[in-house]
Parts: C-alpha cells; structure tokens; sequence
C-alpha cells in the first residue's frame, strides 16, 4: 500500500511544476467564489448568463468543464462584475 502513496505522491509532486496545475487550481478557487457569493444573492445561472449576455449553456461550460478556452482573465472579470465582486490577491 505504500508503494501506492508514493507514486501518487510523485505523481502530484510532478504535477504542481507546471503551470497547468496552478491555473486550474486559481480556476477552481475563483469558481468556488463565484458561487458562494451567487448563492448567498440568490443568483441561478440563468440569471449571471443574462447579466453577462451570453448563454446558460455557456455558463454552464465554465462552471464545469476545465477547458482552458471558456476561461480567459475577460471571463474572469465578466464573472465579477455581474455579481458585483471585486478581484483581490490575498
């Protein structure tokens, strides 16, 4: 079973030296806000896509899917401002 922990562990190790990694993670935190501030508003997805003028299923894509194309640093700050968030590095 160790053997098991350690290759995950070099496996993750690897991972993290690429930039990838670290994009998809900011990717991730910033979702997460969006949603914890969109929950706490009481805004569907339905409601940021019409904000924005673009599509639910469009939303839907950035919210779910991890490809690079359908989060640009545009769809970044589109996103913040709909739901009148500010952008902070902590």
């Amino acid at each position: 079973m160790a053997k098991i922990g350690s290759r995950f562990k070099k496996i993750f190790e690897e991972a993290q030296r690429h930039p990838a990694y670290w994009m998809e993670d900011l990717r991730l935190q910033f979702l997460e806000g969006i949603s914890a501030i969109m929950e706490s508003q009481g805004i569907t997805q339905k409601e940021l896509a019409d904000r924005m003028g673009v599509s639910e299923a469009y939303i839907s894509r950035v919210f779910n899917d991890n490809v690079e194309k359908n989060f640009t640093l545009n769809t970044l700050v589109e996103l913040s401002k709909a739901v009148n968030a500010e952008i902070k590095l902590s």
